[in-house]
């Protein structure tokens, strides 16, 4: 059963007449994003600073924001986390997310990257996935100047952003590149192909859980310019026939989300592949839900995971 202030989110959601997604032009659904972020996030995550910068990226510059917390009397460097937001690879951006980056980087006194790689439909797959791995690589590069450790690096997202954590890992392994310590998985996308009928679609699917499979397929026919692309392992990470030497992986999904299943297979498949691999579903409680820990408090108990796997991993 959904938890009593998920129930009546969505009840009052209905009552205001919201309009699904798909539904909406792109730019529409951007905003509208943008407002149930500002109205639901979480208040009152104190930081010491935040700067906005630009870095190299495939294809030019890749926005990004760096959250430092306050200062700790070790001045010893402290970890640093790499996140890639939610949005279907078309909505989201650093501003939808801030209040989940903001947490994060106090309550894990950690550095923290948020990346706003390109969106979808002007910039179709595989940009958003490249421009991720051009921000981790670039991360570990910094990681001295920004008073973290590059021994310490998580790379996490939630949803699209998930999706695309994952990816990273994948691509790190496969290209050699920078070592990842941790991978935080929050309710993610990783079978973008939909050729799978979970059960999850079926119970869930349907539109009355904020997050429609209708929603997924609209995001998909923006996201990929080729069919085929939903199968490319920086697509569909658990279509990927090796998830072996990956690094430690949380992943976290809520019970009444179309997605729920997907996260549970990966996290079965981690497992079987000898990945040491943790996995949490929060039952009642909807697709995105640390984006309404303003009024969810779930949403701030699924955040506190998050920070216990960091200071967990993170040592």
């Amino acid at each position: 059963m959904l938890d009593e202030q998920t129930e009546k989110m969505l009840a009052n959601m209905r009552e205001a007449g919201a309009v699904a997604l798909h539904e909406m032009p792109v730019n529409d659904a951007r905003a509208a994003l943008s407002a149930i972020s500002a109205d639901a996030g979480h208040k009152g995550a104190q930081i010491l600073t935040s700067e906005d910068r630009k870095i190299p990226g495939p294809n030019g510059p890749v926005p990004i924001r760096i959250y430092s917390p306050r200062a700790n009397t070790s001045n010893q460097p402290v970890p640093l986390l790499v996140f890639y937001h939610g949005g279907g690879f078309v909505l989201g951006d650093i501003d939808t997310h801030e209040s989940i980056t903001r947490y994060l980087c106090e309550k894990a006194q950690a550095v923290v990257i948020s990346v706003d790689y390109r969106l979808a439909p002007e910039n179709p797959f595989p940009a958003g996935a490249e421009d991720c791995y051009a921000a981790l690589v670039w991360a570990t590069q910094a990681a001295g100047e920004l008073g973290a450790d590059p021994a310490r690096i998580a790379v996490a997202g939630d949803s699209a952003g998930g999706n695309l954590a994952a990816a990273v890992c994948l691509m790190s392994r496969d290209r050699k590149g920078p070592a990842i310590a941790l991978q935080l998985l929050i309710y993610p996308g990783v079978d973008m192909a939909l050729e799978i009928s979970y059960p999850s679609y079926e119970k869930y699917g349907g539109g009355e859980y904020f997050l429609s499979l209708e929603d997924m397929k609209w995001f998909g026919g923006l996201y990929f310019s080729k069919t085929e692309d939903a199968k490319d392992m920086r697509a569909s990470p658990l279509l990927h026939p090796d998830l072996s030497n990956l690094p430690p992986a949380l992943i976290v999904t809520a019970g009444h989300d179309p997605l729920c299943d997907q996260g549970r297979r990966y996290a079965d498949r981690l497992d079987g592949a000898g990945v040491l691999t943790e996995y949490q579903c929060f039952t009642g409680t909807i697709h995105g839900f640390l984006n309404f820990a303003g009024i969810l408090s779930v949403g701030v108990a699924g955040m506190d995971r998050l920070v216990r796997a960091m200071k967990d991993h993170l040592k």
